[in-house]
C-alpha cells in the first residue's frame, strides 16, 4: 500500500476565501477591506519575535528529507473549476506547501514572502505535540499510570476542579471542567484565559477552574486541558516544555530548524497553540506518526501510543455518541457517497456554536455536519458560496434567542452591507 503525507502551512483567516462570501442575506458578509493580508502573513511569520518566547533548539543531526521533485499538474481540479497551484494558493491564503511520498519531498513551494526557513504558528497542531510528550513521559515511567488522577502528579490541583480527573480523560478532552471556549466578551472564559497569558500568568488561571460535570462522560474541546497537561509535564520532568521537547523529539527526530513556544509573564509556555515551527519540521512530525513513532532510525514515540492517539476507546468519543456526528480521535462516517465542503465561518466569527445534537438546517436547505468549529463549518455541498441565513429569525429561533443577539455577536471583522431594508 502506498503511503503519502501532505504538510500544509496555511494562514487561517475568517471569511477570506471565495467560499466565505454569503449572498441572499439581509447582511452580505464580505472580507473587511481594511485587513491587509500581507501584513498578517508577516505578523504570523515573526510571531516568535513579537511576543516573549522560548526556543526549542534544532537538532545537531538533522534528518535529511531527500528530494524527488516532480512537476505538479499545470492545473488542479477543484469543485470550483480548474486552477493552477499558484491560483489555489493565492485564493486560500497558503504560505507554504510540501508534499512527501515514500519519505521524499516531491513538491515544495512557498508563497506570500515565506521561504524554506520561515516560521509559522502551528495553532492546535501543538496539542498533538504535547500529547506526544505525555506519551513519552508515560513510556519512560515518569507517569506510571495514565488513568491516575492528575493531582497525584500536580498537587496544585488538589481542591480544584481537576482533582480526581484522570490524565487520560484530559488527553481525550473529557475532563468535565467548567470552561467555555468563547471570546465575545471580556468576561468569557476564553477571553480570561488569553488575558492570563498576557498579564497574570497561566498556572493560576488553570488552578482556579472548577468542576462542571463528572470526567469521562462527555467530550468537550477545551484549550485548558492541554495547558493542564503542560503543568503535568513540567512537574514530572522538572524541565520546561521547550527543553523536554528538544530532548525527546526535536533532537532525535532530526528537526532542521528551531521552534518557539510563546510565554506568559512568568515564563510558562502556552501549550494549546502559539507554537511556531517550520514547514519541513511539520512534515517530519507527520512522518513520525506515519511510521508509528519511528524516525531518523530511532523509536521516538511508542507505537502503541500512536495507535491509541487515533483510536476512540470510549462511548463518548465515538461518532454519533450523544447524537454527535463527529467523534474525538475518530472520524465523520458518511452514510452515503457525498461531497462535503468546508466554509470559512465558525463560532470564532461570532456565529453560535452548535454541537450537532439538534440539527441545524441552513437557508440553502443544507445542514451542518457535526460540530461547528471555531474557524469553519462543514456541509454536504459542492457550491462555492452558500447562504447561511436570509432571515435571521430562523437562526434566532433555533438557538432560543432574539434576532439582535445573532447579529450583534458577529465579528466586527465581517463587513456589514445592508442590501434590503423594510420600512416600518
Amino acid at each position: 500500500m502506498k503511503k503519502s503525507i501532505f504538510s500544509l502551512l496555511c494562514l487561517t483567516l475568517f471569511l477570506i476565501t471565495v467560499q466565505s462570501c454569503y449572498k441572499k442575506s439581509d447582511f452580505e458578509l464580505t472580507p473587511n477591506p481594511e485587513v491587509n493580508i500581507d501584513d498578517l502573513v508577516v505578523k504570523y511569520r515573526t510571531f516568535h519575535e513579537r511576543f516573549p518566547s522560548r526556543k526549542v533548539s534544532k537538532s545537531s543531526h538533522p534528518y535529511v528529507l531527500e528530494n524527488n521533485l516532480k512537476a505538479m499538474p499545470r492545473k488542479i481540479k477543484l469543485l470550483s473549476g480548474r486552477k493552477t497551484v499558484e491560483q489555489w494558493a493565492h485564493d486560500f491564503i497558503i504560505t507554504g506547501l510540501a508534499v512527501s511520498h515514500h519519505d521524499k519531498i516531491v513538491f515544495e513551494q512557498y508563497y506570500r514572502g515565506n521561504e524554506a526557513n520561515s516560521q509559522a504558528i502551528a495553532f492546535s497542531v501543538t496539542k498533538s505535540v504535547v500529547s506526544a510528550l505525555v506519551g513519552i513521559a508515560y513510556h519512560d515511567g515518569l507517569i506510571q499510570n495514565i488513568n491516575a488522577p492528575i493531582d497525584q502528579y500536580v498537587p496544585e490541583f488538589i481542591d480544584s476542579g481537576w482533582e480526581g480527573v484522570s490524565i487520560k480523560d484530559i488527553l481525550q478532552m473529557a475532563s468535565g471542567i467548567r470552561y467555555n471556549e468563547k471570546f465575545e466578551h471580556k468576561d468569557d472564559d476564553g477571553s480570561l484565559f488569553f488575558s492570563a497569558l498576557r498579564k497574570d500568568g497561566l498556572d493560576s488561571f488553570i488552578i482556579s477552574l472548577q468542576k462542571d460535570i463528572d470526567a469521562g462522560i462527555k467530550w468537550n474541546y477545551q484549550n485548558v486541558n492541554t495547558q493542564a497537561l503542560a503543568m503535568l509535564l513540567r512537574n514530572v520532568t522538572g524541565k520546561s516544555l521547550s527543553e523536554y521537547l528538544h530532548e525527546k523529539i526535536w533532537q532525535p527526530a532530526g528537526m532542521e530548524f528551531d521552534a518557539y513556544f510563546r510565554l506568559d509573564p512568568l515564563g510558562v509556555a502556552f501549550a494549546p497553540g502559539h507554537f511556531t515551527m517550520n514547514l519541513r519540521d511539520r512534515l517530519r512530525f507527520g512522518l513520525l506518526y506515519l511510521h508509528n513513532g519511528m524516525l531518523n532510525g530511532q523509536q521516538i514515540l511508542s507505537s502503541q501510543w500512536v495507535h491509541d492517539s487515533h483510536t476512540p476507546d470510549a462511548a463518548h468519543l465515538l461518532p454519533n455518541a450523544s447524537n454527535e456526528k463527529l467523534g474525538y480521535g475518530g472520524c465523520f462516517k458518511a452514510p452515503k457517497d457525498m461531497i462535503v465542503s468546508t466554509y470559512d465561518v465558525g463560532y470564532g466569527d461570532g456565529f453560535f456554536r452548535t454541537d450537532g445534537k439538534k440539527e441545524l438546517i441552513l437557508n440553502s436547505g443544507k445542514k451542518i455536519l457535526g460540530r461547528l468549529c471555531m474557524d469553519c463549518m462543514s456541509v454536504e455541498s459542492k457550491e462555492e458560496k452558500i447562504c447561511v441565513f436570509d432571515n435571521v429569525s430562523h437562526i434566532a429561533k433555533h438557538f432560543n434567542t432574539i434576532s439582535y443577539e445573532v447579529l450583534s455577536r458577529l465579528s466586527p471583522f465581517l463587513k456589514r452591507v445592508v442590501i434590503h431594508q423594510t420600512s416600518s
